[in-house]
């Protein structure tokens, strides 16, 4: 693969009820990469569930939303061939959460940001 042509973004709202069709999307379309915002994932919540929504031959990062609230949270999966590198920013956001990566595909560097910022009210 020389370049990222096959990307789309989604909002799951908690990725459990739509698991299947994450997966077979994701795999039937031959995605490089998906950026999922609302999956509703917990940074307790088991490794199995954090990986769940990750097809074979696809790796996914996470950033999880940072209190105890309800919903939130953001997920990149991408194709296991394209080396991922999560940027740790040294800053905290209350009015959104973001998750920052490196994305070397070839030769090509790409820095990619999944960002969702919550309804207030």
């Amino acid at each position: 693969m020389d370049t990222l042509s096959n990307c789309y973004d989604s909002s799951s709202v908690s990725h459990a009820n739509k698991k299947h069709y994450i997966l077979l999307n994701t795999i039937h379309t031959k995605l490089d990469l998906l950026a999922i915002t609302e999956t509703w994932i917990k940074n307790d919540h088991p490794d199995t569930i954090k990986l769940d929504l990750c097809p074979p031959g696809y790796s996914v990062t996470h950033t999880h939303r940072p209190t105890d609230k309800t919903g939130g949270g953001v997920a990149l999966i991408v194709r296991s061939d394209i080396k991922v590198c999560r940027i740790h920013l040294n800053c905290s956001y209350k009015s959104f959460e973001v998750l920052a990566v490196h994305l070397l595909v070839n030769s090509t560097r790409l820095n990619i940001d999944v960002l969702y910022r919550p309804v207030i009210g």
